[in-house]
């Protein structure tokens, strides 16, 4: 039991729980962040051969964690209280401590339940306040509970989920009244021309009222299952700051705030409503599953990614941008991780399909009969460098950028040593390719649209000599009559 004379040493203990939790939570991210960068046999292997033991280091911590709080329960003493809290939370934690204490009585166990859930549940909680984000979640939660119990029951796969005690009586009255406008979400994914990403944007910015429902006083106790594994790692794919799509994982403290908003979302009488679930008709929409999951992950002040956020995390795309590792799950599938981290890339910002296309692109380019662009008859040779290096086209996301780099690279060494016998097009193609960056879809579509228009002679051009003009680009230029924005197809073989 806590006391006044170790309350300090097992604050220290529990936040050296959170903190090792924390570093593990860092070594499975760089592992899953490899794999979505190099999405090969060998990162899969080494994946699944440390995450098994990362998700299993992480329970002994939450174990421990919840020893700790258990011997917070059983202590009496305001100042242990007080004290372990300080100390847990790095502050003075007086307006916190009647919350957590208000919290740990009205916490109920359903019958035949360990009281070990009860304490998991309780140090998440915790855990979730030393951030803004979670604090913020945690009172107003605290401010719809009123005099309810928090029923902890559990359940027999996958994560912590959290609702009403009695959903069929209750989650009636705590739907929010006002309907969903399908056509106007209809309209909004069309002019974010089906970016998920891109829609949930636009979400925010409309910011939809949620009327509550009149009845929510009614809604009895409130109800939280607990994974009855105590083995867990949940694996989303969520958005980088450059829009790339990752596989990442979050502490499971992060899945109780969000199982929480839920709660706290029915209290109000605001849940999402089950008339309007999104339906596979709706395109990329099916895939938010339903306003309630798209509030409490994206919209909301308090939401996932407000949590994401601080915690320097990707952002999750959507509800259904998750896969679960967990006792059932002996390692991750290669096939079907491929699979999904393609999938969020092609329904949001298709960065991986930029890259590929402008390569393909490129090849295509590079790999035509230049006879009819030179003076000599033969390919030139920066040209024949560039064909070499895309022989094969890589496939993974670093592989993809280390072969355009290494294409600019060589594009750029051409350009940057003019040649007098060098033709207008092969300078226009030099000069193109090395001004191309990849970072961005508005980077990658530039570049694409660039590679499509220097194939007029006339297309502005910063090279440092003005090129030689072949027959071959004397006839376009005449064919295009002399305007810079039509595209003759290009290049041709002799004699087409």
């Amino acid at each position: 039991m806590l006391d006044t004379k170790n309350v300090k040493s097992k604050a220290g203990e529990f936040l050296t729980c959170h903190q090792e939790e924390a570093k593990l939570i860092r070594q499975a991210n760089d592992l899953l962040t490899t794999y979505s960068n190099e999405a090969t046999s060998e990162s899969i292997e080494k994946l699944n051969a440390a995450l098994p033991k990362i998700r299993d280091k992480i329970t002994e911590q939450t174990d421990t964690q919840a020893g700790i709080i258990a011997e917070y329960a059983a202590s009496e003493v305001e100042e242990v209280h007080k004290s372990f809290l300080d100390t847990v939370l790095a502050k003075d934690a007086a307006g916190l401590r009647p919350l957590f204490d208000k919290l740990l009585s009205q916490t109920a166990l359903a019958e035949g339940v360990d009281e070990i859930f009860k304490y998991r549940f309780l140090s998440y909680v915790l855990q979730s306040c030393k951030f803004t984000t979670g604090e913020g979640r945690f009172r107003e939660l605290m401010g719809v509970l009123g005099d309810r119990q928090f029923v902890v029951d559990k359940i027999n796969y996958t994560g912590p989920k959290a609702g009403l005690a009695d959903p069929d009586t209750d989650n009636p009255k705590s739907e929010k009244t006002n309907p969903r406008d399908k056509v106007a979400d209809a309209k909004l994914l069309k002019d974010s021309s089906g970016n998920l990403a891109e829609f949930i944007k636009a979400k925010r910015v409309v910011n939809e009222p949620r009327t509550a429902n009149p009845k929510r006083t009614e809604i009895r106790n409130a109800t939280v299952l607990m994974d009855s594994s105590l083995k867990l790692l949940p694996v989303y794919y969520g958005l980088t700051g450059e829009k790339e799509v990752l596989a990442f994982t979050s502490p499971l403290f992060t899945a109780i705030h969000h199982e929480l908003g839920h709660v706290v979302n029915s209290l109000k009488g605001q849940g999402g409503r089950k008339a309007d679930k999104y339906m596979p008709d709706e395109a990329e929409l099916f895939w938010l599953t339903d306003q309630e999951e798209l509030q409490n992950i994206s919209l909301d002040q308090y939401s996932d990614k407000a949590f994401s956020d601080e915690l320097k995390l990707p952002e999750r795309i959507a509800h259904g941008a998750f896969t679960s590792f967990d006792y059932a799950t002996p390692e991750l599938n290669e096939q079907f991780l491929q699979q999904d981290l393609k999938k969020w890339d092609q329904k949001t910002y298709k960065l991986e399909e930029l890259r590929s296309g402008l390569l393909r692109k490129i090849k295509s380019v590079a790999s035509k009969d230049w006879r009819p662009y030179t003076v000599s008859g033969e390919k030139p040779t920066g040209l024949q460098k560039i064909s070499a290096v895309l022989t094969t086209l890589q496939t993974t996301r670093k592989g993809v950028l280390e072969q355009l780099a290494q294409v600019r690279n060589l594009a750029k060494a051409s350009h940057e040593n003019p040649s007098s016998t060098r033709t207008k097009t092969t300078s226009k193609f030099y000069e193109v390719v090395t001004a191309m960056k990849f970072g961005s879809p508005e980077d990658l579509i530039a570049a694409d649209d660039a590679l499509a228009r220097a194939w007029s002679p006339l297309s502005p051009s910063q090279d440092p000599e003005p090129g030689l003009f072949t027959e071959e680009e004397v006839e376009r230029v005449e064919a295009s009559g002399r305007n810079p924005n039509v595209l003759t197809e290009f290049p041709r073989l002799p004699g087409e």
